[in-house]
């Protein structure tokens, strides 16, 4: 790993704390046309130390790096507008929320820390706003959840009623059937027993007529 390559990666990694700002000032200062519009010539890249370590761009030596041309951009556009407000250095604010708040402001951007410290502030009331209405509009839902779980509740309860009672009827209707069938039984049986004493009555009669009639023969 060359010199160049080795003061890079030891820069690298520590945008949270505002130390990104010294690699992007390692880098200034070292190749200083990366910073220019547009892309660097060949002859740029071959003259620098970029070429001198063996890579023919910028791109293919933050690859080795182990990082990423985006994240790279975004440190740059970042840079750029340190370098115009220079009070930003004393902040040790990301590049990411530099970014965020130059997007948001421009062109009213902060021209100093008093500045910035009254947006800051706004930022920071704006969100605990923002996390109160959440929070209200969260317990709105929970207790429109409630009340709906509630109201289901009853409807659950009205139709474990209306169940209880149809299962009432329903063993009443049972045992009105099962009634009945005994009874058309007991009717069955009746009729069989009625039936058989009308045929042994018929037989009485219809022996008595016969021997009535051959007595009667027998006399003549």
């Amino acid at each position: 790993m060359t010199e160049l390559e080795q003061e890079l990666q030891d820069l690298l990694g520590a945008e949270m704390d505002g130390a990104w700002v010294d690699f992007m000032d390692y880098v200034n200062t070292a190749l200083p046309f990366l910073f220019d519009a547009g892309r660097p010539s060949s002859s740029q890249i071959k003259g620098s130390q970029i070429g001198s370590s063996g890579f023919t761009s910028w791109g293919d030596l933050i690859k080795s790096l182990g990082w990423n041309e985006s994240s790279w951009r975004a440190w740059s556009r970042a840079y750029k507008i340190i370098i115009k407000f220079p009070y930003l250095r004393d902040l040790d604010l990301s590049a990411s929320m530099i970014n965020t708040s130059w997007n948001k402001l421009k062109p009213n951007f902060p021209e100093n820390i008093a500045e910035w410290e009254l947006f800051r502030d706004k930022v920071q009331a704006e969100q605990e706003e923002k996390q109160q209405n959440s929070l209200k509009e969260a317990q709105k839902q929970v207790k429109s959840a409630h009340s709906e779980i509630l109201s289901q509740r009853s409807t659950i309860d009205g139709f474990n009623g209306e169940k209880t009672a149809l299962q009432a009827q329903n063993t009443a209707l049972t045992e009105q059937v099962a009634t009945l069938t005994t009874d058309n039984a007991n009717l069955s049986r009746d009729k069989a027993q009625a039936v058989k004493a009308v045929k042994t009555l018929r037989s009485k009669i219809e022996n008595h007529n016969s021997n009535y009639w051959y007595k009667r023969i027998h006399k003549i």
